[in-house]
């Protein structure tokens, strides 16, 4: 399980839970690239994904954020304010 403590950025953390959970190319998981469109995620894929973070990185998404997420930098900056210290 990947922790807040372990280094690396919210970027490199996301892309290595879906590339490891939903078999993503890495290569694809790039900043404007869109979930949908350009990673193939419908809404099964994204929920899956969702909660493959919400579970390897020990955060809670709520829905109204999930809702409004159409990016992989979306989806970063989500995690990164989640892993953010309090």
């Amino acid at each position: 399980m990947l922790t807040d403590r372990e280094p690396g950025t919210a970027a490199s953390k996301v892309a290595a839970v879906l590339t490891d959970h939903l078999g993503l190319d890495r290569s694809r998981l790039i900043g404007p690239a869109r979930l949908s469109d350009d990673l193939g995620l419908d809404s099964m894929g994204l929920t899956e994904a969702l909660l493959a973070l919400e579970d390897e990185l020990s955060i809670s998404i709520p829905e109204l954020v999930q809702a409004g997420l159409s990016t992989f930098d979306d989806l970063v900056a989500v995690v990164a304010y989640r892993l953010r210290p309090t």
